[in-house]
């Protein structure tokens, strides 16, 4: 098979960017299913059987985004932060959605789960007081296995359930509001077949993510109490994580065993990040590693939900996560280390971890296309690189556990019949840090 690598001096991109792809990226950060653990890849140095391959490069060296708060080191060294990309692209097909919650794939991008028909109300999408079920939604399956998806029929579900956070090989998280009030959240298998309750207590059981063990971390209050604590089962064993000044929301685990993100909504109004770790004196006990304040008043469910929609832990040590910062204005990482923040390119909205050492590497979704980023560490910190655009289109990316093609682009079909959505494979087919300009065509 004959595959030319295309090296552009300038962004890349089927087609331009559209107002309604636009708009459908601006809703992946408020409207995005599912937290993610980074897992690591072997760098691909070939174009997978089936991809078209394409290269995007971009200048040496540059700043990172001016913004309030801390923030990383502007690249003082140019030369170790040049950038060119390779990308390959496979096309997996379409499936449908419901126009506002993105769809969760199996770890290695074998399955997925789409929710179709009416969206849900952002009571039952932030579990609040007055959430009800939304009978007009559904939960379908995909085998993105073959030529094209086809739909799982052993997956049936009531209406009314809601797509959850995450999946891992087993299935995916779905959540189901009762009449009571109360709320559960079971794990669907994939292929079809009765589901696995996780969390049925008569309680309010909500925004669960996984582990890489398969162990459930999710909120939970009773049907009375405004505030959520955090709950870790795990062995039978069960472990809460409470803060009577706050509500505690939206938990992002992490590979290191019992310590996870989470975002903490004060009773001043105030929103924070948290990375909590269990005691080590053992026990169920929890201790907070890091605080990272976000808004000082004024904030809500709903922004918590907005940083939290699609953010990614790196699967090494110190185990950085990806996420929206609200205050500056795009995502940034969050630095365990230097508990600093270092913003990435401003407007960008999802993003997802390149595995690689040194620097930091990073996918974004942004207003103004498909971004690759990059970080070094130094002693201070983080220092950021400029960003350079592989696609004019806002594809939101999404890490697979797939050697070949480790990470799944997520855009709309843009036909403007009804609500779908375009899924694509991609890999890094040659990265290179070699200066802009070098002779990418090749065949193979």
């Amino acid at each position: 098979m004959n595959v030319v690598r295309r090296q552009d001096q300038g962004p890349t991109g089927a087609r331009c960017a559209t107002v309604g792809f636009l708009v459908f990226a601006l809703l992946a950060i408020s409207c995005g299913a599912g937290c993610v653990t980074e897992t690591r890849t072997p760098a691909r140095t070939r174009v997978p059987e089936g991809a078209v391959a394409r290269s995007s490069s971009g200048p040496k060296g540059s700043t990172g985004s001016a913004s309030q708060g801390p923030i990383a080191r502007p690249a003082t060294d140019a030369s170790t932060m040049s950038s060119r990309v390779t990308v390959a692209l496979k096309p997996i097909g379409e499936i449908p959605f419901d126009g506002l919650v993105l769809p969760v794939l199996s770890p290695d991008a074998s399955f997925l789960a789409t929710q179709v028909g009416g969206a849900p109300s952002w009571d039952a999408l932030l579990a609040g007081p007055d959430a009800r079920a939304p009978y007009r939604t559904r939960i379908e399956a995909y085998d993105l296995r073959g030529a094209m998806p086809a739909r799982v029929d052993g997956v049936s579900l009531p209406a009314g359930w809601l797509l959850g956070r995450g999946a891992d090989e087993r299935g995916f998280l779905c959540e189901v509001i009762n009449p009571d009030g109360s709320r559960d959240i079971a794990r669907v298998p994939w292929r079809g077949g009765e589901p696995e309750w996780l969390a049925r207590t008569g309680g309010v059981n909500a925004h669960a993510a996984l582990f890489g063990d398969g162990t459930v971390v999710y909120c939970a209050r009773a049907i009375d109490e405004p505030r959520f604590s955090i709950v870790i089962e795990r062995g039978g064993a069960v472990s809460t994580y409470s803060d009577p000044d706050a509500s505690l929301m939206f938990p992002v685990p992490t590979p290191e065993g019992g310590a996870f993100y989470c975002y903490a909504l004060t009773r001043a109004g105030g929103l924070e990040l948290r990375l909590v770790r269990a005691s080590s004196s053992g026990g169920d006990g929890f201790g907070v590693a890091m605080v990272w304040p976000l808004l000082e008043g004024g904030a809500s469910a709903f922004d918590a939900y907005q940083c939290a929609a699609r953010a990614a832990v790196r699967g090494g040590a110190p185990y950085e996560l990806l996420a929206v910062h609200p205050r500056m204005g795009g995502a940034a990482i969050f630095d365990p280390v230097s508990e600093s923040v270092a913003p990435l390119h401003r407007g960008s909205i999802a993003g997802a971890w390149i595995a690689s050492d040194d620097p930091l590497r990073v996918l974004l979704s942004a207003r103004d296309g498909l971004m690759h980023q990059q970080a070094a560490r130094t002693g201070a910190g983080l220092s950021v690189s400029q960003a350079v655009r592989m696609e004019r289109e806002p594809w939101v990316p999404v890490s697979t556990s797939d050697a070949d093609f480790p990470w799944v682009l997520i855009g709309p079909e843009g036909s403007g019949a009804g609500s779908m959505l375009i899924l694509v494979r991609m890999s890094l087919a040659s990265p290179s840090d070699a200066a802009p300009g070098a002779d990418q065509s090749s065949s193979e």
